[in-house]
């Protein structure tokens, strides 16, 4: 008996002697009984207590072929298998209620499940002492289910059909479903050599923000992952496109590497590699990334976040880690450095409460709106810029720049200070240094509304006489300060001080 089935039950057996044919004799015996008494400690359906009665039917019926075994397990497992002499099995086993068939090749999986959830099903088969003897599916020929609703980690997968046969060196399934569809193929071993290969055509996911993740996440240690060989044509993370992705991964016994991912789309290329280590008393995930796109307007609102700023030439370089294992990311843990570098393009003008997230690494994005400035002068539609370029050092969460630069055309906006990505505030210093090409009012707005005019133009008018005997543009040398802090939806700029340079 199995260590998982423990506990003794009644039950009525009955054996009877038939003879088909003068001189041969065949043998039937049955067995019935409500396994009161007996315990199973397995997920449902299968696992029951001691005290709940479940209906159990067995029969072995002698054949002149071999011989037949019948089962049927409460109002969801029927099967019919027929052994050759000990040579083959087939037959069926049905899952959900409905009667077997046993005129098949080899030994089939079949029937309907309402509602499968995967993880208990893992832990129970961890829990399983080692055995030498083969599996129950080295037995099974064929699988053919239809499920009403998977669960797995934090997924739903509505809809599965699931069908399956094995060959000398794996078993090959394809699935099919709303969230995912596409062939994945388990070697008898999982190793570096022979990999866990999946092949998808669409995979959806719905991935729960970090706030609702940390309620109910567990502290159960994630295992490391196998060694995988990943395609997807098209992924889909809370209903977004993010394109085609390709991952090769490798495993050791304390490490999971990423030995190269790559994820395209029609807005961005990214590459990335990186490794998962784990310890008995810690995990450690660290990550390289880089990111390219040639249309950043294009690339956030693809991304559904705020459309901020226009412009070519996009490249991030991320080197990234945090104590958890790859699926436990926060923010709050997020540790490392990013190198930001935009070519030629425009900070776009967004109204207040617009729609979309916000990418709080921008937040150059929000002074135009907020400086005491005549936009209509210099932003007109926009403010035109050459290159954005900065550096930031992520500490547990904090983003710190200390050269985040936008060479405008017609001012250049230098930010330094700290980012919070958890409680999405700012708390940055604004450097602000108009060009020659500056026009009138915004040297006078810059420098302080009416008053600020006429400052402007005596600035300017200075400009204009002692340029061409100092060899120097004066404007250029007028720069002024403003502290940004706040939420990043609603951020306040105010005025430190101006200072002649």
């Amino acid at each position: 008996m199995p260590a998982f089935v423990t506990g003794e039950s009644d039950y009525l057996t009955g054996i009877t002697v038939s003879e088909p044919r003068p001189g041969e004799f065949e043998l039937n015996v049955s067995l019935r009984t409500d396994l009161q008494g007996i315990s199973i400690d397995a997920p449902e359906p299968l696992g029951k207590s001691a005290s709940l009665p479940v209906r159990l039917q067995a029969a072995i019926q002698e054949k002149d072929d071999g011989m037949m075994y019948t089962i049927s397990y409460s109002d969801w497992l029927n099967a019919a298998i027929h052994s050759n002499a000990g040579k083959s099995l087939s037959g069926q086993i049905k899952l959900g209620g409905q009667a077997a068939d046993t005129n098949l090749n080899g030994l089939q999986l079949t029937g309907n499940i309402e509602t499968l959830d995967i993880e208990p099903w893992l832990d129970w088969q961890e829990s399983l002492p080692d055995t030498t003897n083969a599996s129950a599916l080295d037995l099974i020929d064929g699988i053919n289910l239809t499920l009403s609703k998977v669960l797995i980690s934090e997924q739903v997968i509505n809809h599965l059909q699931l069908s399956g046969h094995h060959t000398s060196s794996d078993w090959q399934f394809d699935l099919n479903s709303p969230q995912i569809k596409g062939r994945v193929s388990i070697p008898k071993q999982i190793n570096n050599q022979t990999p866990l290969n999946i092949n998808l055509d669409y995979l959806n996911l719905q991935v729960a923000n970090e706030q609702a993740d940390d309620e109910t996440r567990e502290d159960k240690k994630a295992a490391l992952w196998p060694a995988i060989q990943l395609a997807i044509r098209s992924l889909k993370i809370n209903d977004l496109d993010l394109g085609q992705l390709t991952l090769q991964g490798e495993a050791s016994p304390n490490q999971w590497r990423m030995k190269n991912a790559e994820l395209s789309s029609k807005v961005m290329r990214a590459s990335a590699t990186g490794d998962w280590l784990q310890t008995e008393s810690d995990d450690t995930s660290h990550f390289i990334v880089n990111v390219e796109s040639d249309d950043l307007r294009a690339l956030l609102a693809h991304l559904n976040y705020q459309e901020v700023i226009a412009a070519r030439q996009v490249k991030i370089d991320a080197d990234l880690n945090w104590n958890a294992d790859p699926m436990s990311f926060t923010r709050q843990q997020l540790n490392g450095q990013l190198d930001l570098s935009v070519g030629r393009g425009s900070l776009l003008e967004v109204e207040p409460g617009a729609a979309g997230r916000i990418f709080g690494l921008l937040s150059i994005a929000a002074i135009p709106r907020r400086l005491s400035l005549d936009f209509s002068d210099l932003f007109g539609g926009g403010f035109d810029f050459s290159s954005i370029k900065g550096d930031f050092q992520f500490n547990n969460g904090i983003a710190s720049t200390k050269d985040l630069t936008m060479q405008g055309d017609s001012a250049v906006i230098e930010m330094k200070g700290p980012i919070d990505l958890v409680n999405q505030t700012y708390n940055q210093v604004v450097k602000i240094t108009p060009k020659v090409s500056s026009t009138l009012p915004i040297a006078g707005a810059v420098a302080g509304g009416p008053v600020g005019l006429g400052v402007g133009t005596a600035i300017l008018l200075f400009d204009k006489i002692a340029g061409s005997v100092l060899d120097r543009d004066v404007i250029n040398l007028i720069s002024y300060s403003y502290q940004l802090t706040g939420p990043w939806n609603d951020p306040k700029l105010n005025v430190v001080n101006p200072a002649q340079q």
